[in-house]
C-alpha cells in the first residue's frame, strides 16, 4: 500500500511541476512575441505613443488569453 501512495504523491508532483514549466513557457513565448500593432514606423514619436497609455490602454494590448 506504500508503494501506491508513493506513486500518487509522485504523479500528483509531476503534474503540478508540469503545468507550472507550461506556465512560464508560455509567459515567456507571449512576451518575447512582439505585438502586431503599432504599425512599425520608427522613431522617437512612435516609441513615445506606444509607450503612451493614453494612445494604446493596457488591456489593448494584453488582450489574449492563455488557454489550458
Amino acid at each position: 500500500m506504500a508503494d501506491a501512495s508513493f506513486l500518487t504523491i509522485m504523479f500528483s508532483i509531476s503534474r503540478g511541476v508540469g503545468l507550472w514549466v507550461y506556465i512560464i513557457l508560455a509567459n515567456f513565448i507571449y512576451t518575447t512575441i512582439p505585438p502586431s500593432y503599432p504599425p512599425q514606423k520608427g522613431g522617437e514619436e512612435d516609441h513615445k505613443a506606444w509607450a503612451d497609455p493614453a494612445v494604446y490602454p493596457l488591456p489593448v494590448i494584453r488582450q489574449k488569453t492563455v488557454s489550458f
